[in-house]
């Protein structure tokens, strides 16, 4: 177990986040064995409830939220009158016999033409501007600021991002009370290729992110590759603190089941489709050869899985692919350690490559083998590299070869993939460790920084009136 950092009792972080996702929440958990206490600021968004079953345990014990205005709101009224419109051009078109024709061969270039305002290159997410959630800036500076005032052990800003409004709340908190600022990039932000730009735009944005980064004291994200994009960028050595699982989740003692079991955990999204057809293709094989017994049992849990089904009929495996909706995290938990193997299933893009997931953290906490379909030369094979924990593969033939091993092996009563994991590198992904290093950074920073705040803060904030915790 790792010791615990020499701090002082007042030594306090700041953490802004849009939400109290598992990764802060883990931090939060972590944080006061190395002397560090975390005030985290959140937006409390409208119809939407915080969640912590990622997090059991974990909730942060000083939790403010603040609020936030949603500036996308007209813009779906606009876009809800723009479908309406369609519609009653088709009608009429189609009422009119000379156009009825023209309606019925055009729809779908005036469709385009009249959504083009709102699906157009400026494709609305977190990970990019505009930002969807820009509306939240005012308020989280607003709140931030009170809660320094309230707390004046707080030393540093730690803002995570997505989305990059937190980054922005940051950089803003930090320039009006010289407190020190730390951003955290969980995915890229101009260097995102799932969110293209005209090359305008990318420039001006790249612009941007160098101008609102600059200031921060340190950079963390979340993977080496994604760690040398972002160095390039700016210019500067980028710190990497990966995704990890909380070993108190997997402390539970769970028998293995007597079937063959694969299991897949998570949601399904387009780019993962083709990493799901070839391993239905490979267990079509099989079947093929006669080389899959009855005891195969084969479990997909989640989010936006129906397409998994569909597929499973088209290749004849739909006896042994089973979907089911999602489970509470505990349960998931549970269902990974009873399995013989773990299913990953990753785009195989090239941007992917630059991806260290969760969904691979949690399948290292629940110490089974993991076959990965990803793409080569990415983190995911150097992270299973690293801890021997499994194999990842990129085509139907390889899929075919490592199930074949496996099945040999599992009605042998051996090792299912024949590996040893190397604890020692698994432990390293523990929450633990990883709040470790984080501590680490926070002492550096605030002893490169003076211990945090300046005089000054005091001076500029009791320019202001006091404030409540409510915004």
């Amino acid at each position: 177990m790792t010791g615990k950092a020499e701090r002082t009792p007042d030594t306090q972080v700041l953490i802004v986040s849009l939400g109290v996702w598992t990764r802060i929440a883990k931090f939060c958990k972590y944080l006061p064995k190395f002397g560090w206490t975390a005030h985290v600021l959140v937006a409390e968004r409208p119809g939407e409830q915080f969640e912590f079953e990622h997090a059991e345990g974990s909730r942060p014990a000083n939790l403010y939220r603040s609020g936030w205005f949603d500036w996308l709101s007209p813009c779906r009224s606009a876009y809800s009158c723009v479908r309406q419109l369609e519609s009653r051009v088709g009608r009429t078109l189609s009422h009119i016999p000379p156009l009825r024709k023209l309606g019925n061969s055009n729809s779908k270039r005036i469709t385009e033409i009249l959504r083009q305002p709102f699906v157009s290159d400026f494709r609305i997410s977190g990970t990019r501007l505009p930002d969807a959630f820009m509306g939240w800036i005012p308020y989280g500076v607003r709140l931030g600021e009170n809660i320094i005032r309230q707390n004046p052990g707080i030393q540093i800003i730690y803002a995570s991002a997505a989305p990059i409004s937190s980054l922005f709340i940051g950089s803003l908190l930090s320039k009006r009370t010289s407190i020190p600022w730390v951003a955290e990039l969980t995915d890229a932000w101009s260097l995102n290729h799932l969110t293209p730009r005209p090359s305008w735009v990318q420039k001006l944005e790249e612009r941007v992110e160098k101008g609102t980064l600059r200031s921060a004291s340190a950079i963390v994200t979340v993977s080496r590759p994604l760690a040398d994009q972002m160095a390039w960028l700016h210019g500067r050595d980028i710190e990497v603190i990966p995704n990890g699982y909380d070993e108190d989740d997997y402390s539970q003692l769970v028998q293995p089941l007597e079937e063959f079991t694969i299991t897949y955990t998570g949601t399904i999204n387009p780019s993962r489709l083709p990493s799901a057809k070839v391993f239905l293709q490979a267990l079509a094989h099989l079947r093929a050869e006669g080389a899959l017994p009855s005891v195969v049992n084969v479990r997909f849990f989640g989010r936006s899985l129906e397409t998994i089904a569909t597929l499973a009929c088209r290749y004849g495996v739909q006896d042994i692919v089973r979907v089911y909706g999602p489970v509470p995290f505990h349960e998931c938990v549970r269902l990974q350690m009873e399995s013989t193997v773990l299913l990953l299933l990753e785009s195989f893009s090239s941007e992917a490559k630059v991806m260290q997931t969760l969904k691979l953290s949690e399948y290292l906490g629940a110490r089974r083998p993991i076959l990965a379909f990803a793409p080569s030369g990415g983190t995911i094979e150097s992270v299973l590299k690293e801890t021997n924990a499994g194999v990842m593969v990129t085509e139907s033939s390889e899929a075919v070869e490592v199930l074949r091993h496996c099945l040999a092996a599992f009605q042998a009563g051996g090792s299912c993939m024949g590996l040893q994991a190397n604890a020692e590198e698994i432990e390293k992904y523990s929450r633990m460790r990883q709040t470790e290093q984080l501590a680490k950074l926070l002492q550096q920073v605030s002893i490169r920084n003076g211990g945090g705040r300046s005089t000054r803060l005091v001076t500029s904030l009791s320019r202001n009136s006091e404030g409540s915790y409510e915004d």
